[in-house]
């Protein structure tokens, strides 16, 4: 099975997205609510990484998952054509047409049912005797 490398390309962006947004906001998070200073050294290693990207600037959410997106997605489009092109070994052998073996032609047949007609007779009514009471006289 062949991968759609733009759809694999653009499902690795949004997972960049959303990795470099973590990596933005985990430790500032982690501090005000754990009262743990945590994620500063992964935080530290994106600051070195991608130019611009510093967690003091107010822009730093949006160039992080600007980042995170063109590498991710880059990332997913190598990628899938990588695995593309060594799904067979080569790339003639998935656009060659698949040969189909050739069977003998059969004969279709069709074959004809004579309908009868079907009449629904009513059933006889059958109707209930009225019980008649007689009542005594004192």
């Amino acid at each position: 099975m062949k991968l759609r490398p733009l759809a694999l390309a653009t499902a690795m962006g949004i997972m960049g997205i959303v990795y470099m947004l973590v990596v933005t906001y985990y430790p500032m998070l982690s501090e005000t609510v754990l009262g743990m200073t945590k994620g500063e050294a992964l935080r530290a290693i994106m600051e070195d990484i991608y130019p611009y990207y510093d967690h003091n600037m107010w822009h730093a959410p949006l160039v992080g998952a600007s980042y995170g997106f063109v590498d991710a997605f880059f990332f997913g489009l190598i990628a899938a054509w990588l695995y593309n092109g060594c799904l067979c070994g080569c790339s003639k052998c998935c656009d060659a047409p698949k040969k189909v073996a050739k069977s003998a032609p059969t004969k279709t047949v069709k074959k004809t049912v004579a309908k009868k007609a079907v009449v629904k007779k009513a059933a006889p009514r059958k109707t209930a005797k009225k019980k008649t009471t007689t009542r005594k006289k004192k």
